[in-house]
């Protein structure tokens, strides 16, 4: 209801509210169906639907200035961007770009934006599930994270940061998972995904490297 007020003010915007009214519609179509659903399998669905279709109606519609649009010329071209030059992210967006959508290149790596950030908010919420057994808390956790500010606006944008993000995300949930498991189980700990989720990530971008000793510090309290 408080989106309504968004159809008259700043300005008129009846586009809109066909949108805001056809999101309306979705939602009333897919209730029923939702509730039959085994909620640990329904959450997940709701957050994704609702995160993505929050940051692709969002969405920047094409060419963005500064880093942002030297990102969409590198993965549009598999060129080189400014140090270190992101050869990861060069790759997946230009896959991504290739993907047969009625889009420009531009618009396609702002969508890659939107969907690592996506599957961002889905790992957050499934670690904060794991940690809690609670579908409100994770469900506060992941909601949080999608609508905040600097999240949600690189979401929308080409950049380097949502891939970052993901990775980060995929190291936590598996140390998370991992610690569970192994005090479940008294099995040893499984640090392949773990070590996987934080390579990628170290060598994607550095700044990984200040949680990175964090994780380490986790690693050697748990499993000496």
């Amino acid at each position: 209801l408080v989106l309504l007020g968004y159809i008259l003010y700043p300005i008129p915007d009846p586009t809109f509210g066909f949108w805001l009214g056809l999101w309306w519609l979705i939602a009333q179509l897919i209730h029923l169906p939702l509730q039959q659903l085994n909620w640990d399998q329904g959450w997940p669905f709701v957050i994704t639907l609702g995160t993505f279709g929050l940051y692709f109606f969002t969405l920047a519609p094409g060419v963005l200035p500064a880093d942002n649009g030297e990102f969409q010329l590198v993965a549009a071209n598999l060129g080189l961007a400014h140090p270190p030059g992101f050869p990861l992210y060069t790759i997946l967006s230009h896959l991504f770009t290739q993907v047969p959508l009625p889009f420009s290149a531009a618009y396609k790596v702002n969508l890659f934006s939107a969907v690592t950030s996506t599957l961002t908010v889905i790992i957050v919420y499934a670690a904060a599930h794991q940690l809690t057994k609670r579908h409100l808390a994770a469900l506060t956790a992941a909601g949080a994270l999608a609508t905040s500010t600097t999240f949600w606006a690189q979401a929308t944008t080409a950049n380097i940061r949502s891939l970052t993000t993901l990775f980060a995300a995929l190291a936590f949930y598996t140390l998370i998972y991992q610690s569970q498991q192994s005090q479940q189980t008294n099995k040893p700990y499984n640090w392949i995904p773990f070590t996987l989720a934080l390579s990628f990530g170290l060598t994607h971008h550095i700044s990984l490297a200040f949680i990175a000793l964090i994780m380490g510090l986790f690693v050697l309290l748990t499993d000496t």
